[in-house]
């Protein structure tokens, strides 16, 4: 199944779970839908410039919020303007000024929304204020821009990657104790050679890409033995994935990676046999150009510009292939 948009570029896909919606976003334009693809609101930005690159929902728990409504979509890109939009009222609730360049990559940490940009800055806004209240950055942070970011599973640091081939941590309680954190808790600069388009956390590792390579680190050396002697900016490296062609992006499910290549082939990984294996399960689509994915309830939703297909993928054989 699939629908298509004409005249549309919406490239970018994200989903709440939670409720089965998913929203499709790119060239001025957002499309909220349902599982079943069926247009719930659209959002047309004001600004001809606008493209969005970046976007994350979240639930209002707070009465004190713009909006009584539940459900909003956060969204970045290349104006530097955060904007909230109210997807049950299809308007902007509200947006958020302070990068100087395009917003690249946005996550969601309790009432707080963490962007990173171009400005070589990560950015933490307060939801209740709808101000920013700390920035990593600065003479010891990324020297260009900040593709991705990723929250630790604890809430207690920040990863960050780009252009400048480096990934870095931030610990997050360091904002409690000035606004501006220049300094990163690692920063690791040896696992690439060229820039790196997305990160996430697995555990307590660092899963990264470049080009068609996904590789996994340990993030924090201090957790091993505390009585041995070495430098913490030195990553251990548990392994790597070689892919058959250049990857757009990859999400983690449990242990499960699903990476997607630019020509809409699949990749699957147990992430738990990466010290031994390298070469994931590959997967056919016949997606051209295909840009983006999102998993949710067993479907694979992929964008290819000016589509969105829905595609079953049944993941319960991987899992309970290592399942003791």
């Amino acid at each position: 199944m699939f629908k298509e948009f004409h005249s549309l570029k919406l490239e970018h896909l994200r989903c709440l779970k939670e409720v089965g919606i998913v929203a499709a976003f790119g060239y001025r334009t957002c499309i909220v839908m349902n599982d079943e693809l069926e247009t719930l609101c659209r959002f047309i930005d004001a600004n001809k410039d606008e493209k969005y690159y970046c976007g994350e929902f979240f639930e209002n728990k707070m009465s004190n919020f713009c909006s009584p409504n539940k459900y909003f979509l956060v969204l970045g890109g290349e104006t530097g303007v955060i904007k909230i939009l109210d997807i049950q009222e299809g308007v902007l609730a509200t947006f958020l000024t302070g990068h100087t360049g395009a917003v690249c990559d946005i996550k969601i940490l309790g009432n707080h929304i963490v962007s990173s940009g171009e400005d070589s800055s990560i950015r933490i806004w307060s939801l209740r204020s709808l101000k920013c209240i700390g920035v990593c950055g600065g003479i010891f942070g990324h020297k260009d821009h900040i593709l991705s970011i990723d929250i630790l599973f604890d809430r207690s640091m920040i990863v960050s990657s780009g252009t400048d081939c480096v990934i870095k941590q931030w610990k997050i309680d360091d904002f409690k104790k000035r606004y501006l954190n220049y300094e990163p808790f690692t920063s690791f600069n040896n696992i690439h050679c060229c820039p790196i388009s997305k990160i996430k956390y697995y555990g307590n590792m660092i899963v990264s890409l470049c080009n068609n390579t996904i590789s996994m680190v340990f993030n924090n050396r201090e957790k091993i033995d505390s009585s041995l002697n070495f430098n913490k900016n030195d990553p251990i490296f548990i392994g790597s994935i070689d892919l058959f062609n250049n990857c757009k992006t990859f999400d983690i499910l449990g242990h499960i990676l699903l990476g997607m290549g630019s020509n809409g082939d699949v990749y699957i990984f147990d992430l738990r046999s990466i010290a031994e294996e390298s070469m994931p399960l590959l997967m056919s689509t016949n997606v051209n150009a295909a840009e983006d994915f999102i998993f949710m309830n067993d479907l694979l939703y992929i964008s290819s510009g000016n589509a969105i297909h829905r595609i079953k993928l049944d993941l319960s054989y991987f899992n309970d292939k290592y399942t003791v």
